[in-house]
């Protein structure tokens, strides 16, 4: 819990002064971030990223692509939302709370994240400053990827190359579905079934390997 008051206040800061997680698990495509920097270009800079103020030095807790954008396009300062008064442990996991309900997040960057909170933090700071279960740390923690990022990996290179690696689809499930049915009845069932011309029915057969 935070043990003394937290303050924000709007500050406009040098860009260079701001301090990007290294251990950022938030990912972003090329393709987005041209857009992202298309539309700062068309409407203005709207939505301000929020630092951290700790021991006199910025720390992003959202908006790092929004920061790295900015800089591409050649601005020199820019309006922060700065928050004072957070322990370090709740600054060093913000880019994995403010990003995971916007399902951004690559597994093996997570797990990433952890292990250096981990290093850094108590359990139950890492656990209650993460929103996350105790069963996803584990299943975090045991990720495994083909894809290995070292800890020399900057926020730069987290904007990736394939739009695809990024977006939240479904992942297919496959699913075995077993049914008792009595070798009597089986003939009727599957005849049934057959009779249902709506996408649960052509479901259940596919399912019952019958389609």
């Amino acid at each position: 819990m935070v043990e003394k008051e937290v303050k924000t206040e709007i500050k406009e800061i040098e860009i260079e002064k701001l301090k990007l997680n290294p251990y950022n698990p938030n990912v972003m495509s090329k393709k987005d971030f041209q857009y992202l920097k298309e539309n700062i270009k068309k409407y203005g800079f709207l939505e301000f990223p929020v630092v951290a103020e700790v021991d006199g030095e910025y720390w992003v807790l959202d908006g790092a692509h929004r920061i790295l954008a900015l800089k591409e396009l050649g601005y020199e300062k820019v309006k922060c939302i700065v928050v004072k008064g957070l322990p370090k442990v709740a600054v060093f996991l913000a880019p994995l709370t403010f990003n995971k309900p916007r399902g951004r997040l690559k597994s093996e960057l997570v797990k990433e994240l952890l292990e250096k909170g981990l290093e850094e933090f108590a359990y139950e700071e890492v656990k209650e400053w993460s929103g996350l279960t105790e069963r996803a740390i584990k299943e975090y923690l045991a990720c495994e990827s083909g894809v290995c990022v070292c800890e020399s990996t900057t926020v730069e290179e987290r904007i990736i190359e394939e739009e695809e690696e990024v977006r939240s689809e479904p992942v297919p499930q496959v699913i075995h579905l077993i049914i008792p049915i009595p070798a009597e009845l089986y003939d009727t069932v599957v005849k049934k079934l057959k009779e249902i011309d709506n996408d649960l029915g052509k479901a259940l057969l596919k399912l019952l390997n019958l389609a």
